[in-house]
C-alpha cells in the first residue's frame, strides 16, 4: 500500500503540474506510463528516458494490479485502494461462509490491534497456530480464533479482541519458550506479560481518546488498577512468620509458592524464579 499511496501522489501531480516536483515527476515518469495510456507527452518540454529503478517499479504495480484500466481522473489513495481491495478474492476458512470469511479477515486487519497481535490473528485465520479445536470445538469457539463473527461494532467488541489476540500472543511466546529452551515459566510471570500486552493498549487508547474515555471503554479507575493474577489456591502466605517456607513439603505446588513470593515481594530476583522443576 505504500506503493500505491506513491503511485497516487505521483499521478496527481502529473497530472495538476501545480509545483515543482510535478515536474520533477514528469520529467522522469511520464515516458514509462505514456504506452499506458495514463498521460500524454508534451514534447515542448525535455523527458528522461531512461527513469530511476523505483519508477519501473510503480510502473509494474500498476501492470500487476491492471490500474491503467482505472479511467477516472480521481487517483487519489482511496480510490486506488478500493479498487484493489475490491478485486481481492476472499481466501476461504473452513467450516465458515463468504460472509463470515470476510468478516474474520477485516477483524484480523484490524487498526485496533498492534502490529504483532495482527501477525498473531492472521497466523490463528490461516490455521498456522497449533489449536486443538476441530469440528464441532472450531464452531463453538470462533470468536476466540477469528474475533466477533459480527464484526467489531463496539469498543467492547474492539477490546475484547485486543484481550484475546493479547492471550493468543503470551500463550505463543511461552509456548515458544518451553519448547526451544526446555524452561517452564511461572504462571505469574504470563500473567505480567499479558498484563503488560492490556496496559499498552489502554495506554494508547488514552493517548488517542483520553484518559476519561479510555477508562470508562475498559472499565478501570486507573492504569495501576489493573491487575491479572494466576489461579493459585492453598498455598502458604508468604507474608506471614507463623509457619516456615521451608516447614512446607516440596511438591509441585511450589512453583505457585514462589509465583505469589514474586508477586508480593518485587525484590525477588525474577532470573532466579523464572523456571522452577519440582524435586
Amino acid at each position: 500500500m505504500i506503493a500505491v499511496q506513491c503511485l497516487s501522489y505521483t499521478i496527481t501531480n502529473i497530472r495538476k503540474q501545480h509545483n515543482k516536483a510535478a515536474f520533477f515527476n514528469t520529467f522522469y515518469f511520464a515516458t514509462t506510463i505514456r504506452p499506458l495510456g495514463l498521460c500524454t507527452l508534451d514534447h515542448r518540454t525535455p523527458y528522461s528516458w531512461d527513469p530511476p529503478v523505483h519508477y519501473k517499479h510503480l510502473k509494474k504495480v500498476i501492470t500487476t494490479q491492471q490500474l491503467h484500466t482505472h479511467r477516472s481522473q480521481d487517483w487519489s489513495f482511496k480510490t486506488l485502494r478500493k479498487l484493489i481491495t475490491d478485486r481481492d478474492t476472499i481466501t476461504a476458512i473452513p467450516s465458515l461462509t463468504t460472509e463470515q470469511c470476510t468478516t474474520v479477515w477485516e477483524n484480523t486487519a484490524s487498526p485496533t490491534l498492534t502490529n504483532k497481535h495482527t501477525d498473531i490473528a492472521w497466523m490463528a485465520a490461516i490455521r498456522c497456530l497449533p489449536t486443538r479445536l476441530t469440528g464441532s470445538a472450531a464452531m463453538t469457539l470462533q470468536s476466540i480464533l477469528f474475533g466477533p463473527l459480527q464484526g467489531l461494532r463496539s469498543h467492547q467488541d474492539r477490546n475484547a479482541w485486543r484481550v484475546i489476540n493479547a492471550t493468543k500472543q503470551t500463550i505463543w511466546e511461552i509456548r515458544n519458550v518451553n519448547v526451544f529452551h526446555k524452561q517452564d515459566t511461572l504462571p505469574i510471570i504470563t500473567a505480567r506479560i499479558l498484563q503488560k500486552c492490556i496496559k499498552d493498549y489502554i495506554s494508547l487508547d488514552t493517548h488517542r481518546l483520553g484518559k476519561d474515555t479510555a477508562n470508562i471503554n475498559w472499565n478501570i479507575t486507573t492504569l495501576e488498577g489493573t491487575f491479572i493474577t494466576p489461579p493459585i489456591t492453598n498455598l502458604h502466605n508468604p507474608t506471614s512468620t507463623k509457619t516456615p517456607l521451608s516447614s512446607i513439603p516440596p511438591t509441585n505446588s511450589q512453583a505457585g509458592i514462589r509465583s505469589r513470593h514474586l508477586a508480593l515481594d518485587p525484590s525477588y530476583s525474577r532470573a532466579n524464579y523464572w523456571t522452577f522443576k519440582p524435586p
